[in-house]
């Protein structure tokens, strides 16, 4: 409980991995790798599950699971947040959530049952979220704001995906940007936008392509942006 924490724990060699993480204060630092596997070992991953709670002053927080039944949890709360997020394969699910200052999150999922949640709030500052999803059964959903530099970055390739992305609500922030590339398959997305606020020069970028596109941009106030192209796979026999 507070001071110069570090936290680490590093390969647990496969089968039913778990690890939790609490840190409170000062200048936190955790880093969880648990895919099981010593250099050369072709058994990686396995019953991953994870969890790093850290409370305020400088966190970072990293996780890397490579395999099976991912799981994963990150929780900052305040000042220098920043948390990375990566699985490999199999059951992913994900959740960041951070509590203002400057904010930054990234999730990187390869495939299969993909699953992602970021909440950056409170009152904001340099929100930045980054998602990547390839392929499978992908849902993301980003929240961001109250307020500041807003920036969201989804992109997720093939399969059932799903995207939310909201940001900066009941704030009157400026500049907010959002973009979603979704390629192929089942899409469908929706993208809000400083609703409910005096904000504005919002930007909203969607790209899906192929299959059951559908897509929803929802703007407020001056000077906003929205692009959205859907593209159609025809094929001929």
């Amino acid at each position: 409980i507070g001071s110069d924490n570090i936290a680490r724990v590093r390969g647990q060699n496969a089968i039913g991995n778990t690890s939790v993480i609490l840190q409170g204060g000062d200048n936190n630092f955790a880093d969880v790798n648990d895919q099981g596997a010593e250099p050369g070992n072709a058994l990686l991953g396995n019953d991953n599950n994870s969890t790093i709670t850290q409370n305020g002053d400088f966190n970072t927080a990293s996780l890397n699971q490579t395999g099976d039944r991912n799981g994963s949890v990150i929780t900052q709360e305040g000042n220098n947040n920043t948390a990375t997020a990566s699985a490999g394969g199999d059951d992913n699910s994900s959740t960041i959530t951070q509590f203002g200052f400057s904010d930054e999150a990234t999730v990187d999922q390869s495939g299969d049952r993909n699953t992602n949640t970021i909440t950056q709030f409170v009152f904001g500052v340099d929100n930045v979220a980054n998602v990547v999803q390839s392929g499978n059964d992908n849902a993301s959903v980003v929240e961001q704001g109250p307020g500041d530099t807003a920036l969201a970055t989804v992109t997720q390739s093939g399969n059932d995906n799903v995207s939310d992305v909201d940001q900066g609500f009941f704030d009157p922030g400026d500049g907010s940007v959002a973009t979603v590339v979704q390629s192929g398959n089942d899409n469908d997305s929706s993208v809000l936008q400083n609703f409910n606020s005096f904000g504005g020069l919002n930007t909203a970028t969607v790209t899906q392509s192929g299959n059951d596109n559908q897509s929803d941009v929802t703007q407020e106030n001056f000077s906003m942006s929205a692009t959205v192209l859907q593209w159609v796979t025809i094929t001929i026999a």
